[in-house]
């Protein structure tokens, strides 16, 4: 299913003109007011100029995490690189994310998946961008490609979620490999994720519905 969008945790209030309040309110017309061209135009648009400008300007690579393990993992790959690298706040890579997720919501397939893909150059570790990228791909009936992210999301919630959300982060990642086993007709391995998903958080419906659905495909006769 598509991700939640995203709920920042930035300054109190922001200047409206920000990347910050820009990202804001635009996650706000996105949500509430369900207008996805209005807030791709008037918000993430002038936000992610400002975020282009700040990336080029910097002499840095820059990263955006969302825990003191992901600061760490992004400054040790850049001193592994031998590259520069700083960890800053910044509302960025949600400006492109919710780029993606609002074009994703205007049928703009393409689009979206290149402003995910975007908000992961700032930050590669982030589940819930790594998830959506695997809900594009399911979009697309791509089941193994799919399956690839859902797997790199699961690694991530475990590893650098913030502790918050690494269960709904696991869980939906989990539930995204299922979903894509049940298309390739690969029902025991998909029966595991529903599981597993149902081993951190026993109270996901989703997994619960998923499993008797499976239980029903097996019961139906070949076609």
């Amino acid at each position: 299913g598509p991700g939640g969008a995203a709920d920042p945790d930035f300054a109190y209030d922001p200047a409206p003109d920000s990347i910050e309040g820009l990202t804001m309110e635009g996650a706000r017309v996105l949500g509430d007011q369900r207008f996805p061209k209005k807030a791709i135009e008037d918000y993430f648009n002038p936000a992610i100029s400002q975020c282009e400008a700040m990336m080029q300007g910097s002499e840095a690579r820059l990263y955006v995490a969302r825990s003191p393990a992901e600061t760490i993992y992004y400054m040790l790959l850049a001193a592994a690189e031998e590259q520069p690298a700083q960890v800053i706040v910044s509302a960025c890579p949600d400006a492109y994310y919710l780029k993606g997720y609002a074009s994703l919501d205007l049928g703009e397939v393409e689009t979206a998946e290149e402003f995910v893909n975007k908000a992961l150059v700032w930050s590669p570790q982030n589940a819930m961008f790594l998830s959506e990228l695997g809900h594009i791909a399911q979009v697309k009936r791509d089941w193994e490609g799919s399956i690839g992210y859902f797997e790199k999301a699961r690694d991530s919630a475990n590893s650098f979620a913030p502790e918050e959300i690494k269960v709904p982060e696991s869980t939906r990642a989990l539930r995204g490999i299922g979903f894509a086993l049940i298309e390739l007709g690969r029902l025991d391995e998909a029966q595991a994720q529903f599981n597993a998903a149902l081993d951190i958080d026993p109270q996901d419906e989703v997994s619960q519905q998923e499993l008797q659905y499976i239980e029903q495909l097996r019961s139906e006769p070949p076609q």
